[in-house]
């Protein structure tokens, strides 16, 4: 009876440790995939700026050149 019990016990345990692990492995997936998508999104915010800032690079040059002649 009190073997019974110690192995229900420890089957129990066993068992949340699973559940835990997978719990564990679940949030590190969602984190993982919460980050790359930020840093998706930094990429392509950057890569607007960097676009923004060559424009205003040429008309800034244009307008530089303008004034010369």
């Amino acid at each position: 009876m009190v073997q019974k019990e110690q192995t229900d016990f420890l089957l129990g345990i066993e068992i949340k440790k699973r559940e835990l692990e997978i719990s564990f492995d679940k949030r590190c997936e969602e984190i993982e995939n919460y980050l790359r998508d930020k840093e998706i999104t930094f990429e392509l915010e950057k890569r607007s700026e960097l676009q923004h800032i060559a424009s205003l690079r040429e008309k800034s040059r244009k307008k530089n050149c303008s004034k010369l002649f």
